[in-house]
């Protein structure tokens, strides 16, 4: 789940009770706009990134991607920038912390970093052009990681809604046939049993909803690519651990150039569909 106050993953503490990681915060499921799983190795390693580490070395945030990067990136970027600044001033990281900046004000978020204040050199050097490359990979692959995620979850709560609605002639005809217990009676456990079970379908299509409306961008981001586009895609980053480039290169049986120049107009494409460039 993710935090509506601050961005940040919830974590379980009941079966349908969500606490923010972060600002503890605590939610009921139906509250809060989309599940993520936490046991994934890629969720647990976004949300532990320090320093820049792991996908984010590679991030450069521009006006363009800005709104495509997840809350938690932005800080973590922004804290290392800072970092940076103190030793060396470019334009490059002026003109991107600027933005970062700029962008959590809009959102209302600049509470979760600690404001930088612009020196006069810094505030001169903003107009610079942007390696393009960086602005697109690591939001693609994370999106492509994410759709990943939400397509298991996915699958899991079709699987559930199935077998609950298969179960609900059974409860219903059950708790019609038990003898003694008036129909709307107040403290029936019967009763009670009937309207969580009924309850819990609800909140399971309502998160399905809300998991098909979320990956509907990337879905339709997919058909834009070519068939070798979308087999090097789907090998690459729906799976549960990402495999190495020459072990894909043996299994399709590609040249390394065209298996480098494959992933990197699949890449370029979705990025184009997503708007991200």
């Amino acid at each position: 789940m993710i935090c509506p106050n601050c961005d940040h993953y919830c974590k379980p503490i009941s079966e349908v009770t969500f606490r923010c990681g972060f600002c503890f915060k605590e939610y009921e499921q139906a509250e809060l706009p989309l599940f993520i799983e936490m046991n994934s190795k890629v969720t647990r390693k976004i949300s532990t990134l320090k320093g820049g580490e792991g996908d984010l070395r590679n991030l450069l945030v521009t006006e363009k991607n800005v709104r495509q990067v997840p809350i938690e990136w932005l800080c973590v970027r922004y804290s290392k920038i800072r970092k940076q600044l103190k030793v060396q001033t470019t334009p490059e990281l002026v003109r991107e912390i600027k933005i970062i900046v700029d962008y959590l004000d809009e959102i209302n978020k600049s509470n979760l970093i600690e404001k930088h204040h612009f020196t006069e050199t810094e505030q001169l050097e903003m107009d610079i052009p942007i390696a393009l490359q960086k602005q697109y990979v690591p939001i693609v692959e994370y999106r492509l990681q994410e759709f990943y995620r939400m397509m298991q979850r996915k699958q899991w709560i079709e699987c559930e809604i199935e077998n609950s609605q298969t179960q609900s002639g059974r409860i219903t005809a059950s708790y019609g046939n038990i003898s003694g217990v008036a129909v709307g009676g107040i403290g029936s456990r019967t009763e009670d049993a009937v309207v969580r079970h009924y309850e819990r379908i609800e909140r399971f299509q309502q998160e399905l909803s809300q998991i098909e409306e979320a990956m509907y961008p990337l879905q339709k981001a997919l058909q834009q690519l070519s068939y070798e586009q979308l087999q090097l895609v789907q090998a690459m980053y729906f799976v549960r651990e990402k495999p190495k480039n020459d072990i894909l290169i043996e299994t399709f049986g590609w040249g390394r150039q065209k298996f480098f120049d494959i992933k990197k107009t699949a890449l370029i494409v979705l990025a184009e569909s997503l708007r991200i460039v």
